[in-house]
């Protein structure tokens, strides 16, 4: 009696070890690649043919799809954006209002198609979806920011219309793994 008394403890700490170790490793979607960056401040998911590359100095994460035959003339793509704002009371809202407002601007033949807000790692955030386009290219946009600790993510997937619906299914499984660190 006196010796399973004593290995209770051990076996609950090893467990909780191996637990904490799997879920280091392993990935909600199966085959995914698993990205944790400091720098960035994420932890993400990512499709296994995709691309990734991590800019340490921009605090900011790209993900790029193969190409889809030699006439693919645009890959889709998501990124991921750290940006510090003000750690005060408004300064997210007041953040996405500016940068809203600076679309027309700065996107040609920028159109607004949809804009929500929604929840992401937990936290209340704000979706649009644009167009741009130039007598070369048209693009769709969906922009996802994520206030967090006087920071906003911005997680950006573009894609042309015709692959779009398509890598969006692939955006939308790594955006419900992002995890704000």
């Amino acid at each position: 009696v006196f010796a399973v008394k004593k290995l209770k403890p051990l076996a609950a700490i090893c467990c909780i070890f191996i637990i904490m170790m799997s879920g280091c490793s392993s990935t909600v979607n199966k085959g995914y690649k698993y990205l944790r960056s400091s720098p960035v401040g994420i932890a993400i998911e990512y499709p296994p043919s995709w691309t990734c590359e991590v800019d340490k100095a921009e605090g900011s994460a790209a993900f790029v799809t193969p190409a889809e035959g030699l006439a693919d003339e645009y890959q889709e793509n998501a990124t991921i954006l750290s940006v510090e704002i003000e750690d005060t009371a408004g300064a997210y809202d007041e953040y996405v209002i500016e940068y809203m407002e600076s679309l027309p601007n700065t996107v040609s033949n920028y159109r607004l198609v949809s804009e929500e807000n929604v929840t992401i790692d937990g936290k209340d955030s704000y979706k649009i979806v644009f167009e741009s386009s130039n007598d070369e290219t048209h693009l769709r946009f969906e922009q996802n920011f994520i206030p967090s600790d006087g920071r906003v993510f911005i997680y950006t997937f573009i894609g042309e219309p015709a692959g779009y619906d398509y890598f969006l299914s692939y955006s939308q499984k790594m955006l419900n793994t992002l995890r704000i660190l």
